[in-house]
C-alpha cells in the first residue's frame, strides 16, 4: 500500500514537472532607455517640440499685445461700444486659434512619437518573441509599469534582451 501511494505520488510529481511552465520577466523601459535609436528619437522630438513651442509663444505674444492694446484703448475711452464689441470678438477668435494650436501641437507630438518609436517597439517585440522561443519560455512579463509583487532576480532577462537589441543594430 505504501509503495503504491509512493509510486502514484512520484508519477504525479513527474507529470507536474513535465508540464511546468517557464516564466521570465524584463523591464522594457530600462531596455528602451539604453537603445541609441530611442535617444535619437528623443532628440528629434525635443527639437520638434522646441519649434512648436516657439510658434505657440509667438501666437501667445501676439494675443497678449492685442489684448494690451485693447485694454489701453478701452481705458483711454477711445473705443465706441460697437468698436469695443468688435475687438472683443477678434480677441476671442485669436484666443480660440491659440487654444487650437496648443491642441494641434500636442497631437503632432503624439503622432511623431508613435512614428519614431513604432519601428523600435516592433523590433523589441520580435527580439522578445524570438528570445522566448529560443529559451523555451512560456511567458515573459514586462515590469516596465513598475507593478509587481515579487520577482526573483534570476528570472530577469532584461540584460539579455538589451544585448540582443544593441547587437542587432
Amino acid at each position: 500500500m505504501k509503495n503504491s501511494i509512493l509510486v502514484i505520488f512520484m508519477a504525479c510529481a513527474t507529470i507536474f514537472n513535465a508540464n511546468a511552465q517557464k516564466f521570465a520577466y524584463m523591464n522594457s523601459r530600462s531596455v528602451l532607455a539604453t537603445l541609441p535609436d530611442v535617444g535619437k528619437a528623443d532628440t528629434l522630438m525635443a527639437i520638434y517640440q522646441k519649434q512648436l513651442t516657439s510658434e505657440g509663444d509667438s501666437l501667445g505674444k501676439a494675443f497678449d499685445n492685442e489684448y494690451k492694446v485693447f485694454l489701453g484703448a478701452k481705458k483711454a475711452g477711445t473705443l465706441s461700444a460697437i468698436a469695443e464689441n468688435k475687438r472683443i470678438e477678434q480677441l476671442k477668435k485669436q484666443q480660440a486659434v491659440l487654444q487650437n494650436y496648443s491642441q494641434e501641437a500636442q497631437q503632432k507630438m503624439t503622432t511623431l512619437r508613435k512614428q519614431l518609436l513604432q519601428p523600435i517597439l516592433s523590433r523589441l517585440d520580435k527580439v522578445i518573441n524570438d528570445y522566448a522561443k529560443a529559451q523555451k519560455y512560456d511567458m515573459i512579463f514586462d515590469t516596465g509599469s513598475g507593478e509587481s509583487l515579487y520577482l526573483d532576480k534570476a528570472s530577469d532577462v532584461s540584460e539579455d534582451i538589451k544585448k540582443i537589441m544593441l547587437a542587432a543594430k
